[in-house]
């Protein structure tokens, strides 16, 4: 059996600690439990749609040259799986997939079993709503009743780890591949180090940058405690699991995403946009075929190869900023590749 988790916007170890000076504990939890951490992972592409289309079509869709439109990115490979899942069912796997809202409340078109949830509200309603006079004032005076509105009116519409532990999948006579994409350490920040929701935009609002640096590690480390028990919960459940725990970009706080700085951006703030927490829990024989600087675009293919019991064919690695053009209107990419490797050499 195969679990994918996708712990969105989670940080590799160097990136994280570079950037906020806090410890970093995710790369020894997956140690323990048998997994083969990369040190020195960066996604293909800073955002969920762009990088999952590199993951799951197994190919890059654009190079420097390239400029985005709508139709590009409306028929990338994303959510209908890019041919994995059709792989999969035609290998007699189930397709278990489960989503917090979060990221996005629909499953895939071919899952077997979904999990999720429909909310009375929806981001968008959530987001109008904060931004009326009365909230507006709401959260700027500092009242107590802030962190009671954001708790009762917009979190508990979601699935957090904890409510799905006994809703994954038994071992059962047929194999199963699980897809569980979650939008932690994603915003909206609101757990502290203990897992338990608080406020945390006034420090937010004070100060963007700093203020959100914080929430993260904050949320980081409460990531910590519900993957180590998402994780443990699964090997409870299937001790010969196969999992793959693989982030799908990094961080984005410098206000990068617009086209008139793409092109600008320091190499550190490249690196943060990118840098990803990657592990394989794979037998023996397979995780010797993964290089310490593989791409991300490589995850199937290598997963595949290991079920056939061949080495995997892996493709270079590229690495590309590019943008919705919702941020970004003139579709600009900008090919990163030498710039993630001196970062990554420079961070040995």
């Amino acid at each position: 059996n195969i679990y994918y988790i996708l712990p969105d916007m989670l940080m590799g170890a160097r990136e994280f600690e570079a950037m906020t000076g806090a410890v970093y504990e995710m790369d020894e939890i997956l140690e323990k439990r048998n997994f083969k951490v990369l040190d020195h992972y960066y996604s293909n592409a800073p955002i969920t749609r762009l990088s999952l289309a590199h993951v799951f079509g197994a190919d890059y869709f654009a190079d420097k040259d390239t400029t985005l439109s709508n139709d590009l990115i409306r028929n990338l490979p994303w959510r209908d799986g890019g041919g994995v899942y059709q792989t999969l069912r035609r290998r007699g796997y189930n397709i278990f997939y489960f989503v917090d809202t979060y990221v996005n409340p629909d499953c895939a078109p071919l899952a077997d079993y979904c999990y999720t949830k429909k909310n009375f509200f929806d981001a968008q309603d959530l987001i109008f709503l904060e931004r009326t006079p009365f909230f507006e004032m709401l959260t700027a005076s500092g009242s107590t009743l802030a962190p009671v509105w954001r708790r009762l009116m917009k979190y508990p519409y979601y699935f957090e780890i904890p409510e799905i532990l006994n809703m994954l999948p038994k071992k059962g006579a047929s194999p199963s591949f699980t897809y569980l994409h979650f939008g932690l350490p994603h915003s909206p920040y609101r757990f502290d180090e203990k897992c338990e929701y608080y406020d945390a935009y006034p420090p937010i609002r004070e100060d963007k940058l700093n203020g959100s640096i914080l929430a993260y590690v904050k949320q980081v480390k409460c990531a910590e405690k519900m993957y180590s028990r998402l994780i443990d919960q699964i090997l409870k459940n299937d001790p010969d699991a196969w999992i793959i725990f693989q982030a799908d970009h990094g961080v984005n706080y410098y206000g990068q995403s617009t086209g008139e700085n793409i092109m600008t951006l320091s190499e550190e703030q490249v690196a943060q946009n990118l840098s990803i927490m990657g592990a394989y829990r794979l037998p023996e024989r397979c995780l010797d075929t993964i290089p310490e600087d593989m791409s991300p675009v490589n995850t199937f293919p290598v997963l595949l190869a290991c079920l056939d019991g061949r080495a995997p064919e892996l493709k270079p690695a590229h690495h590309y900023l590019m943008y919705y053009l919702s941020w970004q209107p003139d579709g600009q990419v900008r090919d990163v590749t030498e710039i993630i490797r001196a970062r990554a050499d420079h961070l040995k």
